[in-house]
């Protein structure tokens, strides 16, 4: 009988262990299927965020691009910059336009316009242009010092919060922009560079160094000007006329003076319950042609 009791407390016993084997094996399985489509959900709200800023970015460029004024100190214009907050979540989007040619370009930084180059940037070694024109990915291979960004940080923090109805209430948080220390390679070099310089967009160091390169009256009036965000016609720049390039000879640098710029890029960052995720994105000519060429992930 004893016996007997035991085999049966055994089959039992073994039973149990059956059943919360297969009861951990399926709570492992929903555990990870849920881990799965909480990642994807992630995922999905991140892309939708990215598109999201891209269509801003866009939108922004085809309104302002043509009489786009940044101030002298440098930076961008944040387009937008918005805490989102939901009843699954929440997140934030920040998106910020860069002229390419409010930076150095890249031939004439290699030399004649290397002295603009901001304080760490004056240690970048610049390649000669290769045989057939700089490669479409230039801007991820160029070696930068250590320490250095090759893509901007944000530069302000979230300027609207945005919720779902019954959530919190929208609050509208006002806070000042806070330009990072030091530029990022995409703001002190245009890759690929044709000489041009927009001067209704450029750095204050960098229009004064072209100023008196070009040999051309008070840069001063203009700085001023941009202080004020007023836009500058070629016409009406102190000094020569703009948008005409001066004779190419060993003491002529190849710059060229301009009022407007047809390439642009975007910052688009997008943050969703934790993860993040940011994209350089650059576009090409002005509306109703513009277009995007190329996206960078940039997280580096």
């Amino acid at each position: 009988m004893t016996t007997r009791r035991g085999l049966a407390l055994l089959l039992a016993l073994a039973c149990v262990v059956v059943v919360l084997a297969a009861a951990a094996a399926t709570l492992s399985a929903l555990a990870a299927t849920q881990r799965t489509v909480l990642v994807t959900t992630i995922d999905d709200r991140l892309d939708d965020l990215l598109a999201g800023g891209e269509a801003l970015a866009a939108s922004w460029l085809a309104q302002h691009s043509a009489q786009a004024v940044l101030p002298p100190e440098g930076g961008p214009r944040v387009v937008a910059s918005e805490d989102i907050v939901t009843t699954t979540g929440e997140g934030c989007l920040y998106v910020a336009c860069y002229d390419t040619l409010a930076a150095a370009p890249i031939d004439v930084a290699a030399g004649q316009l290397r002295t603009a180059l901001p304080g760490r940037w004056l240690s970048l070694t610049i390649p000669p242009p290769p045989v057939g024109g700089w490669p479409v990915d230039t801007l991820e291979r160029l070696p930068i010092p250590d320490g250095l960004r090759r893509f901007p940080a944000v530069t302000t923090s979230a300027t609207q919060v945005w919720a779902e109805s019954g959530a919190v209430p929208a609050l509208s948080v006002v806070r000042a922009p806070a330009l990072a220390a030091v530029p990022s390679l995409v703001e002190v070099l245009a890759i690929p560079g044709d000489g041009r310089i927009n001067i209704n967009t450029a750095s204050d160091s960098l229009l004064r160094e072209a100023y008196r390169l070009l040999a051309l009256g008070e840069v001063d009036q203009l700085i001023e000007r941009r202080r004020r965000l007023l836009f500058t016609d070629a016409t009406t720049r102190p000094g020569e006329v703009v948008n005409q390039r001066p004779n190419l000879t060993p003491n002529r640098p190849p710059i060229t003076l301009v009022d407007s710029s047809d390439q642009w890029s975007a910052l688009v960052v997008a943050r969703w319950n934790g993860a993040r995720r940011s994209r350089w994105v650059v576009f090409a000519g002005n509306p109703p042609t513009q277009r995007i060429v190329q996206r960078h992930d940039a997280d580096q």
